[in-house]
C-alpha cells in the first residue's frame, strides 16, 4: 500500500508540475487579454489580393490601432468599409471618423509609425460595432444610429438612381425648383416623373460626398450638405422632408 501511495502521490506532482509549467508557457508566449476601447475608423488599406489593414484611432489616447484582416473576415462586417469605384477599392468616407466599440487583442507596439504621428498598435480583431451617439439630439433622435442608417440607405438609392425607392422616403408635398420656377410635387408619381430635376448633380454631390461624421442637426431636423435635404421624423418614420436643388 505504501508503495502505490508513494506512486500516486509521484503522479499528483508530475500532474502539478506539468500544469504549472503550461502556465508559465502561455505567459511566456506573450498571450495578451483581450481589451475594449472606443476608436474612430480611418481608413483601409490593401495589403494583398487576400489582406487588407482596417485602421482606428482611439478616442481616449489618440493613437492608432491596425487590424490585419482577411477577405472572409472584412466582408462578414455590416459596415461597407470599402467601396469600388470603377473597379478600384477605396475607403468608404461615411466611415471615417464614425466611432465603434471595439474589443480586440494586442499584438505589438511600435513607438515609430510610418505616418509620423502617434504609435501604433497592431492587433487581432475580435468584434466591432458603432458606438451609440446622440449628435442628432436636436433633431429630436434619441439615438443616431437609426438615421444613419436612413442617411446610408438613400446614398446608396442616390448612387443608383433607384427613383422608385427614393420616391417612398418623401414626405409630400414637397416643393421644388424645376426650370426656375416654384413647383409642387404632391405624390411619388410626380417624384419619380420629375427625379433629375429634383435630385440632380448638386443635390447628389452633397448627399454623395458628404462623410457620415460630418452630417450636423438642429431644431430644424438632420441637414444633409449646405441644407440640400432635410430629414425629419413624421409620424414615427423618418423621412426626407425638404430638397432645396437650386
Amino acid at each position: 500500500m505504501k508503495g502505490v501511495s508513494a506512486l500516486l502521490l509521484t503522479a499528483l506532482l508530475l500532474c502539478c508540475a506539468c500544469t504549472t509549467a503550461e502556465k508559465v508557457h502561455d505567459t511566456e508566449s506573450g498571450t495578451h487579454p483581450a481589451q475594449e476601447t472606443t476608436a474612430a475608423f480611418k481608413k483601409i488599406k490593401k495589403l494583398d489580393n487576400e489582406n487588407w489593414l482596417l485602421i482606428f484611432r482611439r478616442i481616449d489616447n489618440c493613437r492608432y490601432i491596425l487590424f490585419p484582416v482577411d477577405n472572409l473576415q472584412l466582408f462578414s462586417f455590416p459596415y461597407d468599409f470599402l467601396l469600388l469605384h470603377d473597379n478600384v477599392p477605396k475607403t468608404n468616407i461615411d466611415y471615417i471618423n464614425i466611432k465603434f466599440d471595439i474589443s480586440y487583442i494586442s499584438d505589438i507596439v511600435s513607438e515609430a509609425p510610418d505616418n509620423g504621428e502617434d504609435s501604433e498598435t497592431y492587433g487581432k480583431l475580435i468584434n466591432l460595432k458603432r458606438s451609440e451617439t446622440d449628435r442628432f439630439k436636436a433633431a429630436g433622435f434619441e439615438k443616431d444610429q437609426e438615421a444613419e442608417n436612413f442617411i446610408m440607405l438613400i446614398k446608396d438609392m442616390a448612387r443608383n438612381d433607384e427613383k422608385e425607392y427614393i420616391s417612398a422616403l418623401i414626405s409630400y408635398p414637397l416643393t421644388v425648383t424645376i426650370n426656375k420656377r416654384k413647383i409642387k410635387i404632391s405624390d411619388k408619381d410626380d417624384f419619380i416623373k420629375n427625379y433629375h430635376h429634383i435630385f440632380n448633380k448638386k443635390v447628389k454631390d452633397s448627399l454623395l460626398l458628404q462623410p457620415l461624421a460630418d452630417i450636423q442637426a438642429n431644431s430644424k431636423g438632420i441637414m444633409i450638405g449646405s441644407g440640400e435635404l432635410w430629414i425629419n421624423m413624421v409620424n414615427s418614420r423618418i423621412m426626407i422632408t425638404s430638397v432645396n436643388n437650386i
